[in-house]
């Protein structure tokens, strides 16, 4: 198990951020700190070429980050937020939780992705990842937002995403926003996902909003 805890004010820089990654724990406490990541931050993430073969991988993260001045993933021009985010390949049983809680951030941005809850590979994947905002100025993604999205031909995916965003001035998303869908057929997959969104200004989505 691994423990992060930032409650200076400040900042703090890291190249990558991961917790609860591959087979284990972690929890990550922010108050009042700025974060900046060069690249991913991964939260209960577990990859299928860690989870290969006949192995039972569990992962477990969570994070929470308050009254910090922003977030800022994938600095470097690169990054993505993955968050539950699971994959088992070649007989594998993957099981990953992530959970993320952001509050009074006024900026919280993310270069690439966010993905919540996803599920893909060959074998048997199960990812649940859940991400709530509570008054936080703008939330900008540059690429997609997907929560509780499968994507398989061969295996076994249960997919669970939940956001649940309250008093976000202005929600950006850059390309799709897709909720609970399953991306390939063949597969046995379930999706299921909660998007709650509440009390916001603006939600901008530049391409397509898919749900189920």
């Amino acid at each position: 198990a691994k423990a992060d805890i930032l409650t200076a004010t400040g900042s703090g820089v890291a190249n990558r951020l991961e917790e609860g990654k591959n087979s284990s724990t972690g929890t990550f406490t922010d108050s009042g700190v700025a974060v900046a990541i060069d690249n991913d931050f991964d939260i209960g993430e577990i990859g299928g070429s860690f989870a290969s073969g006949p192995v039972i991988v569990n992962s477990n993260g969570i994070v929470t980050i308050s009254d910090a001045p922003s977030v800022q993933i994938g600095i470097s021009g690169v990054g993505d937020l993955d968050i539950g985010q699971t994959s088992a390949t070649s007989g594998a049983q993957a099981f990953g939780i992530g959970a993320m809680t952001i509050e009074r951030v006024p900026l919280v941005t993310v270069q690439d992705n966010a993905e919540i809850g996803q599920t893909s590979g060959t074998a048997q994947a199960s990812g649940d990842g859940s991400l709530t905002l509570n008054d936080v100025g703008n939330f900008n993604i540059g690429g997609i937002l997907s929560v509780g999205e499968t994507s398989s031909t061969v295996g076994v995916k249960n997919a669970q995403g939940t956001v649940n965003f309250d008093l976000v001035g202005i929600l950006t998303v850059n390309d799709d926003f897709s909720v609970g869908r399953s991306q390939n057929a063949g597969g046995q997959d379930t999706s299921n996902a909660d998007a709650l969104i509440s009390n916001s200004n603006t939600i901008f989505v530049s391409n397509n909003l898919e749900v189920g």
